[in-house]
């Protein structure tokens, strides 16, 4: 058996990972969906990121999430600016 390099290994972890978050995602809106035809096109979405759970029941198994537990991908948090206060100088004052 070949071994995988690491970087290969994290980057299939990801794309699983996202694929999981998409999966509740789109199961939650399953379960919210009122009419048929958004339901229809949500089964669509599932059959297209993952053909072997595409069936109505594999939706329907898993308790719902609430969208607020639903976890999203880490993104880098950008540097946050502090405003700091400027002291501000002293007059020069010359003294004679």
């Amino acid at each position: 058996m070949a071994k995988i390099s690491v970087r290969r290994r994290q980057f299939q972890i990801r794309k699983n990972q996202k694929r999981r978050i998409k999966l509740k995602k789109l199961r939650q809106a399953f379960i919210d969906a009122k009419t048929k035809k958004e339901k229809d096109e949500i089964l669509a979405k599932v059959a297209k990121i993952s053909p072997l759970v595409s069936k109505k029941e594999s939706l329907l198994s898993e308790k719902p999430v609430k969208p607020e537990k639903i976890a999203e991908p880490e993104k880098k948090a950008e540097p946050v600016k502090s405003e700091k206060p400027v002291k501000s100088e002293k007059p020069a004052t010359s003294k004679t």
